[in-house]
């Protein structure tokens, strides 16, 4: 599974209409800067990346979190993040029930330790469950998530690493990291491992 090193955008990974084109913001990165400082990812949401990512979340295999946050740690870019601390995207506790693990908390334990960095996974929570969004539009998925997480006052001046399997839209991302900035985290930075490519 190579890592993509071109023809996306560095804000947020979104696909470029050509894959050998060098990082380029696209064009909603430029009309609206992501709220975090910095992003990296794997690759994008297709081919044994999905089925890894689909067998983590969906169908009841945790330990496929470890190979996937391993493949992070390996992101050249990984290192450079600045960060005091990884959170890993909460699930609400209904849906955490349901399926009995946190993927993104699986993806990012390896990662935490491959950083020297505490996984802090009380201090980001999700106030509201919220309805599925995989076929949602951007603006869908913005209302669906307003105001669904809450941030610990333990935040204060930390600059965060927060984790998550996939992003779209970033929406979801989007919100959380709202949360933290909200509550006094001097920084945010993000780390998914599969990037969904937006049609239309």
């Amino acid at each position: 599974m190579p890592r993509q090193q071109r023809g996306f955008c560095p804000g947020c990974g979104e696909p470029a209409a050509w894959p050998k084109l060098p990082p380029a913001l696209c064009a909603h990165c430029l009309a609206e800067p992501p709220l975090w400082q910095d992003f990296i990812f794997h690759g994008p949401y297709e081919g044994l990346l999905r089925n890894l990512l689909i067998g983590l979340k969906f169908r009841n295999q945790p330990f496929l979190g470890h190979a996937l946050g391993t493949l992070l740690a390996m992101h050249p870019g990984c290192t450079a993040l600045s960060a005091d601390l990884v959170i890993p995207m909460p699930l609400h506790p209904s849906r955490l029930t349901q399926r009995g693990y946190n993927q993104a908390q699986e993806i990012a334990r390896p990662l935490a330790r491959h950083l020297g960095l505490p996984l802090a996974t009380g201090l980001l929570g999700r106030t509201r469950p919220t309805a599925p969004q995989t076929s949602a539009s951007r603006n869908e998925r913005k209302q669906n998530i307003r105001n669904a997480f809450t941030a610990r006052e333990a935040v204060r001046g930390a600059r965060v690493l927060l984790v998550d399997d996939t992003l779209t839209t970033g929406a979801t991302i989007a919100a959380a990291a709202k949360a933290l900035l909200e509550s006094g985290a001097s920084g945010v930075s993000v780390a998914v491992v599969g990037r969904t490519a937006l049609h239309g």
